[in-house]
């Protein structure tokens, strides 16, 4: 149930940093779009390329509990990045210190996912740059010896057509926004004012009124979320889980 009448808008959601003077910028932000109040718009900047760490994570997650608790069930949610290299909607992971985070997979990444996965109002992501691990799209895990967590791999599989899927993560293709477009990664091409116009052509907003949206997201994602529950942990371990569960099936023939 939201309580819209409690949401004082924009909200600020700080990113922590080393020191405040390393990137003052870095923030989550949730307000309404000018133009139309049914249109709930949360951008984040975690300079210099928005790199999903756990500092970013975390105040993410936090962002969607309050929109899940106080944005009516009638409104739409676009996601936009800012950033001090305006190239970049997100540079994906900085693999080092993901490595060195204890349970990075499972205290944060996967949350974040299902926190996304879960979220019962429409959605859109406002890809302004380009956007490393999810999209340019570039699944470049392939170029320096990375594993897809069964969880990634599931959600691309919903999100791409086996094509597309084998030439992101086997080939590391970097598709531009064009071909992006022509493989059904991307609706339309444009900025906020396409979104709204993609948004009024689906008619989107309302679509979360009935209150079975999130009931359908959950079903559509059932799978992915089944993996994420699974395999928290880091991917190495979950090769090892794989291979084990490999071998206990031919131990059965």
């Amino acid at each position: 149930m939201s309580s819209e009448s409690t949401l004082q808008l924009p909200l600020d959601f700080p990113i922590p940093t080393l020191s405040d003077s390393d990137h003052p910028t870095a923030k989550i932000i949730l307000d309404r779009l000018s133009s139309n109040n049914q249109i709930y718009v949360l951008t984040f900047s975690n300079p210099p390329d928005n790199r999903l760490t756990p500092s970013l994570i975390t105040p993410f997650i936090n962002t969607l509990d309050v929109v899940e608790k106080h944005v009516p069930r009638s409104a739409l949610l676009v996601t936009i990045s800012s950033s001090l290299t305006p190239k970049f909607y997100s540079n994906g992971f900085v693999l080092m210190l993901n490595r060195a985070t204890h349970e990075f997979h499972r205290d944060y990444w996967n949350k974040f996912l299902i926190r996304l996965l879960t979220l019962p109002i429409p959605t859109i992501a406002l890809v302004r740059g380009h956007a490393l691990a999810k999209g340019w799209l570039c699944m470049n895990k392939v170029e320096f010896g990375g594993e897809l967590t069964p969880s990634m791999a599931s959600t691309l599989r919903k999100k791409l057509d086996a094509r597309t899927y084998g030439a992101a993560v086997l080939e590391a293709h970097r598709f531009t926004g064009t071909e992006a477009l022509s493989a059904g990664i991307v609706d339309p091409l444009g900025h906020m004012t396409e979104v709204e116009q993609l948004i009024k052509d689906k008619k989107l907003i309302g679509k979360g009124s009935k209150g079975v949206f999130g009931l359908l997201r959950d079903e559509m994602y059932m799978e992915t979320m089944r993996l994420l529950e699974r395999y928290p942990n880091k991917a190495g371990t979950q090769r090892d889980d794989k291979e084990k569960l490999g071998q206990s099936r031919w131990s059965k023939l």
